[in-house]
């Protein structure tokens, strides 16, 4: 009798053993699953912005994106050998470009269907080697292409000494959203991830994703920024929500004409929150797009010393949805003119 009850006892213990071992893995597993997440996120959104800026300047030179596509992605996809994350570029869906690592995923990895819609997917993919895919489309007049960023799920970059610890990068990120948009983040859940630095943007930086919803979902109105991990400077910040209602997302011509009004929201806030150094001499038309299922345009905010602010609103109700400062615009801008010294010259006629 008493070895059974010993045995029954025993194989109790066993159960609830494993039982908290599972538990336990699945949290740490969701914990590493947002890391990863956050910083494909953060890479997605520094390589995109930088390639839609290689873009600009070939189109500058009179040269053609889709024709030049291999040479643009080389020092992209040399950066990521190595990593286990690749790239590819879709124009009018369609895969322009795929790094060689895709090539091997390319059965498995589907071009998503976004629309012109500017919202980021994320998603994972199953098979032998588990992976997380970011696609979005780029902003207009770049709509038609899209980049997909495919990362490792191995772990996330660790501050060093001289890094800013994430308590004290949330603390400067809390700081950023109450200047700007007067955020109290009383009950909010404040999601930290670091990354060490890239070849499109060499700075280590934090990047920060606030909600009040426990669960994020796309949908979800969210707050994100990054800043500089050593210093705790603004690289950018943003705004993300849902519009309730369903409003046009198309290209608005004649808001390349007459933008007045969000030329002097821009000139407001840009002097509220002495955004710039200087004195502001002007305030120019940059594009239109669309964030999610709302319109945006961006404009920017230049200084009589050279400083350019970019502010983005909503072309549904002006409000206000982000920006991008000067310091990431000096990053960036270094890192490109450094990429096309890199890049193969390109014959012109």
């Amino acid at each position: 009798m008493k070895k059974k009850i010993f045995f029954a006892a025993l194989v109790l213990f066993i159960v609830f053993l494993n039982s908290m071992i599972l538990l336990v893995s699945n949290i740490i597993l969701k914990d590493k699953l947002s890391a990863v997440r956050d910083k494909c996120l953060a890479e997605h959104y520094v390589m995109a912005s930088s390639l839609i800026g290689d873009m600009q300047a070939l189109e500058q030179r009179k040269n053609h994106v889709e024709e030049n596509i291999e040479n643009l992605m080389r020092v992209y996809s040399r950066y990521l050998q190595g990593k286990g994350s690749v790239l590819a570029v879709s124009y009018s869906g369609e895969w322009i470009y795929e790094s060689s690592a895709f090539a091997s995923r390319e059965k498995m990895i589907f071009l998503p269907d976004t629309g012109y819609s500017q919202e980021r997917l994320v998603y994972m993919e199953n098979g032998n080697h588990p992976v997380l895919c970011v696609y979005g489309s780029f902003p207009a007049p770049w709509q038609d292409y899209g980049l997909m960023y495919i990362g490792n799920l191995g772990a996330t970059g660790t501050p060093t000494d001289t890094d800013l610890t994430m308590e004290e990068a949330a603390e400067a990120g809390r700081q950023y959203l109450e200047n700007i948009f007067g955020l109290d983040l009383e009950g909010a859940y404040v999601y930290m991830s670091y990354e060490p630095g890239t070849k499109t943007f060499p700075r280590a930086f934090w990047v920060g994703d606030v909600s009040f919803e426990k669960e994020r979902k796309p949908e979800s109105t969210k707050w994100v920024y990054l800043i500089d991990a050593v210093t705790g400077e603004l690289f950018n910040i943003g705004y993300d929500r849902q519009l309730d209602v369903t409003v046009p997302l198309g290209y608005d011509k004649a808001l390349e004409k007459d933008y007045s009004i969000y030329a002097e929201l821009a000139r407001e806030k840009a002097e509220e929150w002495k955004l710039l150094d200087s004195p502001i001499d002007r305030v120019e038309y940059n594009c239109q797009g669309s964030s999610g299922n709302d319109p945006t345009i961006a404009v920017n905010v230049i200084g009589e010393n050279g400083e350019i602010v970019n502010m983005d609103f909503s072309r549904y109700d002006q409000t206000f949805l982000g920006l991008i400062t000067d310091a990431s615009r000096k990053v960036t801008e270094s890192v490109l003119d450094s990429l096309f010294g890199e890049v193969e010259p390109v014959e012109t006629e």
